[in-house]
């Protein structure tokens, strides 16, 4: 009996952690974009992007692509600039000029952070995708609000097992990291 029951949880955890879509579309470099939905990975048509560094991506939990970004502007599933979408204060020449997190508790609404230049600044927008006739905004009074001034190209977000989120970036020209807590929303 217990051998049974383990292989249910196994199950039920394989299951689970499959239905985690929101990384399946990849849309980077020049005009490329990759649809990890399909058995063999298509090629996807449309991507305006064209950078030869830092980009990120985000899909539903469906892998229904959401909208990208290359840390100066966001384009959202149409292919389209999102309203309020350029002017981000990313660089093209940033490794990890841009990166999408979802909002812990929102099922509409994304932060975007973005790099500047080697020892530039570290900045986030905010994407409400209930805007622009559900395709998305870049909501202006967030756009650009700056979190660190001088950090290298580096960063990477990881979500803890109460659903909250850590942001971690590292100082430039130092030996200081930062790891900035984002919260669920009440």
């Amino acid at each position: 009996m217990k051998h049974v029951m383990l292989l249910a949880l196994l199950l039920l955890i394989a299951t689970i952690g499959m239905a985690q879509n929101q990384n399946n579309i990849w849309c980077f470099g020049d005009h490329a974009g990759l649809d990890f939905n399909t058995p063999t990975p298509t090629a996807l048509t449309g991507v305006q992007m064209l950078t030869q560094e830092g980009c990120t991506s985000i899909a539903d939990t469906n892998g229904n692509l959401l909208f990208y970004s290359d840390g100066k502007t966001v384009w959202n599933k149409l292919h389209a600039v999102m309203p309020n979408g350029t002017g981000l204060l990313g660089h093209s020449s940033t490794t990890q000029a841009a990166l999408i997190v979802p909002i812990p508790n929102s099922t509409t609404q994304y932060y975007v952070f973005t790099i500047g230049e080697l020892g530039g600044a570290m900045y986030y927008s905010v994407v409400d995708m209930s805007l622009g006739g559900g395709n998305g905004d870049v909501v202006t009074t967030s756009k650009n609000t700056m979190l660190h001034p001088t950090v290298s190209e580096k960063q990477c977000a990881v979500k803890r097992c109460d659903g909250n989120v850590w942001l971690l970036s590292h100082e430039w020209n130092s030996n200081v990291f930062f790891a900035d807590l984002i919260l669920l929303q009440v």
